[in-house]
């Protein structure tokens, strides 16, 4: 449920933006105002504090972002009086998807046993970037279940080169010759 409302947020912002023109300039004022209250968990907690006047919580937001554009402004806004702003983040990062996927940027989830250092990162997205032809944006995420390796995934697409995933397939072989008895 969290999921759908921050996509009709974002999507509605989004097509806004569109509507003004102001993709990219909208993309980079939402990415950096959200990395503020990514930060500062605390100023999440007042701007979605029942007892704290919506009047106040904008107030805050308006201190905070004195440079913030009005379109960003109002939308920080409407989050604060529907009782949303706990959303921001996820906004951002849905915001964020529709933005690379209009600009033809790829954006691939990158699964891995530990933190992907700079080298690694840079070696996956040149790769993907030759197979795709397109620019390639990674967003990284760390689960020891995979063991090792990476397992990446472009829209509906999974390219998986985990030890977890190559294990699942020399079981299946395994069965799949034994006639099912293993």
């Amino acid at each position: 449920m969290r999921q759908v409302v921050a996509e009709r947020y974002a999507l509605a912002f989004f097509e806004l933006s569109v509507e003004l023109g102001k993709l990219e300039e909208t993309f980079l004022e939402l990415k950096e105002a959200a990395d503020v209250f990514r930060s500062n968990p605390e100023l999440v907690g007042m701007l979605t504090h029942p007892l704290i006047a919506a009047s106040e919580k904008k107030d805050l937001i308006l201190r905070l972002l004195p440079g913030a554009s009005p379109e960003l402004a109002n939308f920080l806004k409407v989050l604060v009086d529907k009782g949303r702003f706990n959303l921001i983040s996820e906004i951002d990062g849905l915001f964020a998807r529709r933005y690379r996927e209009a600009s033809r940027k790829l954006v691939a989830e990158v699964v891995s046993a530990r933190k992907l250092d700079q080298e690694q990162g840079k070696n996956i997205r040149e790769s993907l970037v030759k197979l795709y032809g397109r620019e390639v944006t990674l967003e990284e995420r760390v689960d020891p279940a995979v063991l090792g390796g990476a397992r990446v995934r472009i829209g509906d697409q999974v390219l998986d080169d985990t030890l977890a995933g190559r294990l699942e397939a020399l079981r299946f072989n395994l069965i799949r010759s034994d006639g099912g008895k293993l």
